[in-house]
């Protein structure tokens, strides 16, 4: 029996990053999760980009004696250059996310990569570019199995036309794009665009922003409706549309390559019709 370390992106595991991914498959397969965080007492670290995976360390290690699974599923080797981008390094030090200082977090996600036994990533394209590091590639999609429990039955439309889209909080800037389109189609027809997502977000710059405000700024006389992020919502909200949306802001379209079909996925068990932008993937 092997002992396994799980680096997550929450203390309780409820993110849908640990649900629909490692903590997913190990939850499903009954794997056990060693409580010690001791890295040497354990056999197998599973490492991700989340808020409690401090890949800084694993970096300072040579000859270690575990395996390191890294589970890169976001691409981050593909981002543009930003601000963001230009200060994640130092913000994850500063907030002591990572205890070493990289001022190129990318550079330092290439080092792990090198370090690492197993990677899995979520797209072809990202595997094409980590072979670079890593000859033990796969890509492996979300775990949705315990996020839906009925689909759509009904597709008898409204009054109003219902649009459905979920996601991370920070990740509503795919619709920086978008919002004009809808706000001209609103002019047509009634719509109403329903947003299951964190309440809360951290922006570029890692302040903290309140969701609907970013949404209320964006969609001038739409009806939009925020829902917190969980199980039920995601659910019960997504069978009452009429359609989900997928968009990616062409500015931030590199660093969300994988996104559209993995939400599709998910989309289509709920049965819910959708709309997306193109995909590498």
């Amino acid at each position: 029996m092997f002992n396994i370390l799980y680096n997550s992106f929450s203390k309780d595991m409820s993110h849908p990053a640990d649900r629909r991914r490692f903590y997913g498959y190990a939850k499903a397969r009954n794997l056990k999760i060693n409580d010690n965080k001791n890295i040497n007492k354990n056999d197998i670290i599973i490492l991700t980009n989340g808020k409690y995976s401090d890949i800084s360390i694993y970096n300072k290690i040579d000859n270690p004696k575990f395996k390191i699974v890294y589970d890169l599923c976001d691409a981050y080797l593909f981002e543009k250059k930003s601000i963001q981008k230009f200060f994640r390094g130092v913000f994850n030090y500063i907030t002591r996310k990572n205890k070493h200082l990289y001022f190129a977090h990318t550079k330092l996600i290439r080092s792990i990569c090198t370090k690492s036994d197993l990677i899995i990533c979520a797209s072809e394209m990202q595997k094409k570019e980590i072979l670079k590091y890593c000859s033990n590639v796969h890509v492996i999609s979300d775990i949705f199995s315990d996020e839906v429990y009925k689909s759509k039955k009904n597709f008898s439309k409204g009054d109003v036309f219902n649009i459905f889209w979920e996601g991370q909080g920070n990740n509503i800037i795919e619709f920086d794009d978008f919002n004009k389109i809808f706000n001209e189609i609103e002019k047509v027809i009634p719509i109403a665009i329903h947003f299951v997502t964190d309440l809360n977000y951290q922006n570029a710059i890692k302040l903290k922003r309140v969701t609907k405000s970013y949404i209320d700024s964006k969609f001038k006389n739409i009806q939009t409706n925020i829902y917190e992020w969980n199980n039920a919502n995601l659910n019960e909200i997504a069978i009452k549309c009429d359609i989900a949306i997928i968009p990616s802001s062409r500015r931030h379209s590199n660093m969300f390559l994988n996104k559209s079909p993995n939400k599709l996925h998910l989309m289509w068990k709920f049965g819910l019709p959708t709309l997306t932008s193109f995909s590498h993937s």
